[in-house]
Formats: C-alpha cells, structure tokens, sequence
C-alpha cells in the first residue's frame, strides 16, 4: 500500500518541480528582454524562443505578457526588499530607517521609467494567477516594516497606538502612492526622494509620544 501510494506522489512532485524550472526559466527570460528591449517592444514569441519552449506553451504558465511583466516585477522586488533589510542600519532612528528602505525600494528598476510605469499598473490589476504573489510580497513588506515599527515602540521613539501594523499598511501605501505620483509624470526624478522622506516623516510625526500628549 505504501509503495503503490509513494510512486504517483514522487511522479507528481517530479511534475510540479518541472513546472517551476520551466516557469523560472519563462521570468529569466522575460527579465532579460524587458531590460534589453523594453516592455513594449518584447513579443512573447521573443519571450518564448528565449525560455526554450514554444508560444503555446507560454500560455500555460502565463496569461498574458502583462500577467508576466508583474511575476518579473515582483521577483525584482523580492529581491530587492532582502537587500534593502540587509543594509539597513538599526541603530538610526525609525524615520531613517524606513526612508533608507524606500528610498532602495523605490530605485529597483534602475532607470526605466517605461517598464516601472507599465509594473505599476499592472500591479493594480494583476490576474488571479498573480495575486498570490502579490500579496505574498505585500505581506512581506508590510511586515518588515511593521518589525522595524514594533522596534521603535520598544525602544520608546513611539507611543503604543495606533498599533504597529496599522502604522506600516499605512507607510507602505504611502511608498506606492508616491511611487504612482513618479511614474504618473506628477513628480520628476529629483522630487522622488524627498516626497518619500517627507511622507515618511509626516505619517510617524503623528504617532510620536510628544504629539499626543500636547493634544
């Protein structure tokens, strides 16, 4: 009994790590070609050829090239957010802190503004295929800064309401709000960094133990 149930479940893990080698090797690709040639311009013919598989065959890992344009985005991000923790000084105050982490957040793309505005969008309105890691991210950055929160409260830099998760669904908004205002043309490329760090300073200004007691 154990050995008939053992060989459909080996063949089925065997399937499913399949399947993600031939999906990573999809994002690889679609990584590269949209920085080489933008995302515009990228077919997903040009994606499939460079992944090794056929057109068809795209279709079934992704819906769309912009259902792909997110997987890649996210997985820029991921990366990007470990990163960013790892160089975050925990001795600096919390408004440093969380500055320096959306100021590297925020620079994940490098200069293409086209692919970032074209992420940004689709991030919106990503498929249902994507919205698991979509919100797989968003989990994990809401809670690196709630972490980074919770810290500041410990350490008496901030009063104990709202509570911390409320404080970081709040700043993260905030990160994407300002992000949109860049990618949208309402902000140049200087203006980026010092929106960030003022809507950083304003939204932790009000939770500072100081503010509360004069109210």
């Amino acid at each position: 009994m154990v050995g008939t149930a053992a060989g459909p479940a080996r063949a089925e893990g065997r399937r499913e790590r399949l399947k993600q080698e031939k999906l990573g090797r999809i994002v690889r690709a679609a990584t590269r070609l949209f920085a080489e040639r933008g995302f515009e311009a990228t077919t997903t013919q040009a994606i499939a050829e460079e992944a090794g598989i056929g057109a068809g065959t795209l279709f079934l890992y992704v819906r769309s090239k912009d259902d792909l344009l997110v997987r890649v985005g996210l997985a820029g991000l991921d990366r990007r957010l470990d990163e960013a923790a790892s160089r975050l000084d925990r001795r600096a105050g919390l408004v440093d802190q969380v500055d320096a982490l959306f100021a590297d957040l925020a620079a994940f793309p490098g200069a293409d503004d086209e692919l970032t505005r074209a992420f940004l969008r689709e991030l919106l309105f990503a498929g249902e295929a994507e919205r698991p890691a979509v919100r797989h991210f968003l989990d994990r950055f809401v809670g690196l800064v709630e972490g980074l929160v919770a810290a500041a409260h410990e350490a008496g830099e901030l009063g104990p309401e709202p509570p911390p998760g409320d404080v970081a669904a709040n700043l993260v908004a905030l990160w994407f709000h300002v992000l949109d205002l860049r990618y949208g043309g309402l902000l140049g490329p200087d203006e980026l960094a010092p929106r960030l760090r003022r809507a950083v300073e304003v939204q932790l200004g009000v939770v500072q133990p100081g503010r509360r007691a004069r109210k």
